[in-house]
């Protein structure tokens, strides 16, 4: 994969999702695909969506075998805005967001490193 451009792009720095806990904050960014989840039969609707950004509160952290596992967030699930990045208060990638594993209208943050 190679990007064409004029000015070289700068790589996204990578946080310490261990230092992550209850109450902390993050931001997460995703960009909508409206046509996804377009009914069958129905036309695309061609339209361009704009970045969405979303401040999270981390309600809980969950572990597994005591390794860390996933961060339980107050943002309810969004079809619509997962799988883009959640950044600390530095600005530093600390996990991605996805739908959560349990039931419930709860949406989760998987740490970076796993």
């Amino acid at each position: 994969l190679k990007a064409d451009a004029d000015t070289p792009f700068t790589a996204v720095a990578f946080g310490d999702e261990t230092k992550v806990g209850e109450l902390d904050e993050l931001n997460s960014f995703a960009f909508p695909y409206p046509n996804t989840f377009t009914p069958p039969g129905t036309p695309p609707k061609v339209e361009y969506q704009t970045l969405g950004v979303a401040k999270l509160t981390v309600s809980g952290v969950q572990k597994e075998k005591q390794e860390l596992s996933a961060f339980v967030t107050d943002r309810p699930k969004q079809p619509l805005a997962l799988g883009g990045p959640a950044v600390d208060k530095a600005g530093k990638v600390v996990g991605l967001t996805c739908e959560s594993r349990q039931r419930g209208n709860t949406g989760q943050v998987l740490p970076a490193n796993l």
